[in-house]
């Protein structure tokens, strides 16, 4: 890296924390709207994460260790109902669920499109996070946009971390019932496949998270753009944007916070500020092309 690159980055780093403070500044005046949305967000996981259940408890049976997950009350109230006709539960449980899963889609594109207002100084009225509602062509492209997501954040894990965690547990469970001859070769194997899984962790860590800030690019195309040319471009932004070490360090460090998310109240916090943050880096993708 020449003398240019690094006063570059160093530019870009203050341009963008400078960015970055001024749009964290503008959460405070809207912080009702905020809330509601926060709050709207966890209702949301709590309905998929009940139908989600219902959908297990759907398939348990008794004495069976699925079953046990399900002994409070309410499972014992609904119980009946399942044994009235469980077929009928079961479609309905599960119908429901999916139902659930394909109906909040748009929702979560809606959030993120009003915290990309927020820090662009466009409209930040409540509306804006039914926007992919407006009409079915909209509905399905952010459905669109969320299995792009996930075939990009799964493929890392079908090749950097199954394989070789399949082969670590297979020769763990063989060397159990090996013989004397055979324990030297499956301990080698053993040791083989932890080097290759911790190798997969490593790449993972590379390639995988990367693709969990797509979504924040994606919120840019949302009217008549064709899907060949998204994709295209997407996939150039996002390696523009995770060229930058220091945004990567900043996601790394910030996706951490999810962690707490279960909690329910720090949702209040971190959905706005990781979302305010990545946004500062993704509405400001000029910023970042001229770093390797």
């Amino acid at each position: 890296m020449n003398e240019h690159q690094i006063w570059l980055e160093d530019q870009t780093k203050k341009n963008i924390k400078k960015i970055r403070k001024e749009n964290l500044k503008k959460i405070g005046p809207r912080w009702p709207k905020v809330t509601l949305i926060c709050t709207f967000k966890i209702l949301e996981s709590y309905i998929k994460s009940f139908f989600f259940y219902m959908s297990l408890f759907s398939f348990s049976k008794p004495n069976t260790s699925l079953n046990h997950y399900f002994n409070g009350s309410f499972y014992q109230t609904i119980s009946p109902i399942k044994d009235l006709n469980e077929p009928i539960f079961t479609v309905f449980s599960v119908f429901m669920f999916l139902f659930a899963f394909f109906f909040f889609i748009p929702f979560d594109y809606g959030i993120l499109l009003w915290f990309s207002n927020l820090t662009q100084n466009k409209s930040t009225k409540i509306s804006i996070v039914f926007f992919y509602y407006k009409n079915v062509k909209l509905f399905f492209r952010s459905i669109f946009f969320k299995f792009e997501m996930y075939f990009r954040f799964t493929i890392p894990i079908l090749i950097f971390l199954i394989p070789e965690t399949i082969l670590f547990i297979y020769t763990c469970t063989k060397m159990q019932t090996a013989n004397e001859n055979e324990k030297f070769f499956f301990s080698l194997t053993v040791f083989i496949s932890i080097i290759f899984l911790i190798f997969g962790i490593a790449l993972f860590c590379k390639f995988g998270p990367k693709n969990l800030v797509l979504p924040y690019l994606q919120t840019t195309y949302r009217y008549n753009d064709k899907l060949k040319t998204m994709c295209k471009i997407t996939s150039k932004n996002l390696k523009k944007l995770t060229t930058s070490k220091y945004f990567n360090v900043f996601v790394s460090i910030a996706s951490l916070l999810f962690i707490l998310q279960p909690l329910v109240i720090p949702t209040f916090f971190i959905l706005p500020y990781f979302s305010t943050c990545v946004f500062s880096f993704t509405n400001n993708l000029g910023l970042l092309r001229d770093q390797a």
